[in-house]
Parts: C-alpha cells; structure tokens; sequence
C-alpha cells in the first residue's frame, strides 16, 4: 500500500508561463511532519526508484461490478444553497448518474457558456490583484492565490509558485490519474478494490466501508472527491501508484505538485492550471473533463469558495484541510462567465477565520467579474 503523508483530519464527514518543460521545480524544503505515520517505508522506497520505469510495477486489476453510487454525468443546475458556516460542513443532497453509458461528449450549459471553453491567453489584471491583496490584509498565516476568468483570460496571482502542504488537495491528481489511466485502458472504473485496515486507518469519520469490504474505481473515486473521504484516497492512490501520477502531472505542466516520500505539494498556480484544463476539455479527455467537472460540482464541503457567493450559483470545487491549513480550488459560474480560482493557506491559528478569509476572496472576486 502507497501512503500519503497527510491527509484531511478535521473536516466533518471528511499556463500563462507554466508549460515550459526546462523548468524545473524546486525542491521543497525539509519541513518537520510531527502527523506522518510511515507505513510500509520499503513499497515506497521502491515507489521512487520506479518513477523511471513506470512499468516496472505489476498493476492489480479486480472483480468487474457496477459500483451502486455511480460518478455522475454533469450536471449544472443551479446548487442547493450551503447551510454550512465557516469551518463547518454543508452536506446537500445531489442528483446522480452514471458516466459509464456515455460514449461521446455532451456538452453543458450554463445560460449562453457551452462547456468545453476554448483556451484563452491570460491577461494580467492589477486592480483584481489588487481586491486579493485587501481582502488577505494582514491576516495571520501566509495564503497563495490563483485566479483566472476563463471567457476573458484576466488573471492575478499572489505567491502563486509557492509550494503548500497540498493536503486532500491531492485527490485531484489521483483523480485525474485514474481517468487517464482508464482512457489508456490499464484501470477500469467497474474494477474492485477491498478496504484494507491499512487504509481505513486514515479514516475522519466519512468512511461508509467496513474492512475487507469491496467497491469499485467509480464509486471509491465519487466518495474520495465529493466527501474528501481519505480510506478512498489512500486505495486509490494505492492503485494508480504515485510515480505515475507524479509523471502525468509533471507531463501536463503541473510542476509543483507530487506525492513522494518527503513531499506531498501543490501550488496555486498548478490548481489553476489543472481546473482550466479541464474547463477547456483538455483534462484527459472532453469526456473525461465532463466527468471530472461533474464530480467536483457534487462537492459537499462548502464553507469555503461557495459560502458568501449568491444563492444557485454553480461551484465545482475541491477542498484541503490539515493542521493550520485550508484550502479551495474550483471553477465558478459567474454572470460574466466561468472562472478559476485556487486558494491555499498555511501557517493559521485560527481555522475558520482561514475558512473565512476563502469564502470573502472568493465573494469579493465573484463581485468584481460581476458587479451589481
């Protein structure tokens, strides 16, 4: 079993300039991780001697089922208004369906946008740098920014390079991992895998498993992203193997974000990165951006990006927690058009005001795209 080396434990219920391979990014610094349980040092220890040679791993393939909690097709209705308040978990019910029937793109609507969007060079925009700028102020704790509207291609960043603790974060490449992994026909979303004691040691109490029970890719992947489930996150990390996630990630310009040993790290600007991929249908697949897109819309963690943001408004996003860290990265539906937007914070004494801090950026940015 692969172990990531933190994970969300408090949660309830649990380009521009970027794709120029020569760069390399650098190493992020020793840190002290006092929460790390090593668990099977030597799989690891092998984990990086064969990034390398990715096929120098066997890949466990399981029982074909149909998983009972299908990932759904997507689906932008307007959201169910969170109830949550900062630092607190909202848990609307959500529609599903299943993405194994699909076979050829559909697009989807949000008033007059059709999604995929195409790509649009980014146009830096002072004065939006400027509202994340006073809206962080001198609060306590140290927080990256990312922004992008993806109609327009105005952007603002703030320590955007910077490598966080990535936290749950994470799940996004595992997720992207397996869907690339399932177009290249070496994973299948109706396998099974089997809850290890193992991996249900990293449970925070949204594990719906029992031990030695079985599931499949497709429902493990739902539970790992809409309810930030990290037994989920653990087994499938376990069997898409992080060497090939970090060189699928490194492959589509995201070099500050990997899963080693002594890292587990992302950047702002790699979330951005990632989300206008798959805004664009460039995540993967058309298919596979849909799919993506659709399983970040069922997010239920949603004190961060969608608190303060008008009734109905359309949030696919991504949270990441852990000791004096929030985070939140998705796409916003706005009246001027879709946006990116990739907030990560360290260093905080106080976890909500973190969660709160998120939730006025991302009104603030919501209401400069789209004022009145």
């Amino acid at each position: 079993m692969e172990i990531t080396h933190s994970l969300d434990a408090s949660h309830q219920g649990g380009d521009a300039k970027r794709l120029g391979a020569g760069r390399k990014a650098e190493r992020y610094g020793h840190r002290t991780r006092t929460w790390l349980t090593i668990l099977l040092l030597s799989h690891l220890l092998i984990s990086s001697a064969c990034t390398l040679n990715p096929l120098a791993s066997s890949q466990e393939h399981g029982h074909l089922a149909v998983g009972a909690n299908p990932i759904p097709s997507v689906t932008l209705a307007p959201s169910p208004p969170a109830t949550a308040q900062p630092g607190k978990t909202a848990t609307p019910a959500r529609p599903t369906a299943t993405l194994l029937a699909a076979k050829t793109p559909s697009p989807s609507m949000i008033g007059a946008r059709t999604l995929p969007l195409a790509p649009v060079a980014d146009r830096e925009d002072s004065n939006l740098k400027r509202v994340l700028l006073e809206t962080i102020g001198d609060q306590q704790g140290s927080f990256g920014v990312a922004v992008k509207h993806l109609i327009t291609g105005q952007t603002a960043e703030i320590d955007a390079d910077r490598e966080f603790m990535s936290a749950s974060l994470f799940k996004l490449s595992v997720m992207y991992e397996a869907f690339q992994q399932q177009i290249d026909g070496s994973l299948h979303f109706t396998e099974t895998i089997t809850v290890s004691e193992e991996a249900a040691a990293y449970d925070s109490g949204t594990l719906k498993f029992a031990v030695g029970d079985s599931l499949t890719i497709e429902e493990a992947m739902r539970n790992m992203i809409t309810i930030s489930d990290n037994t989920m996150g653990v087994l499938l990390l376990d069997r898409v193997k992080s060497w090939n996630m970090n060189a699928t990630m490194e492959k589509i310009g995201l070099l500050h974000t990997r899963v080693t040993l002594d890292d587990q790290v992302t950047s702002p600007a790699d979330m951005l990165h990632l989300l206008e991929l798959i805004a664009t249908g460039r995540a993967v697949s058309p298919i596979s951006s849909e799919r993506m897109l659709a399983l970040l819309r069922e997010q239920r963690i949603n004190d961060r990006l969608p608190h303060y943001l008008p009734k109905g408004t359309v949030v696919a996003h991504k949270t990441g927690e852990w000791v004096g860290i929030r985070h939140d990265v998705g796409i916003v539906f706005s009246p001027s058009g879709p946006y990116a937007i990739a907030v990560l914070s360290d260093g905080l004494d106080d976890l909500a005001k973190g969660s709160e801090i998120i939730a006025r950026l991302s009104a603030n940015v919501y209401d400069y795209f789209s004022p009145g």
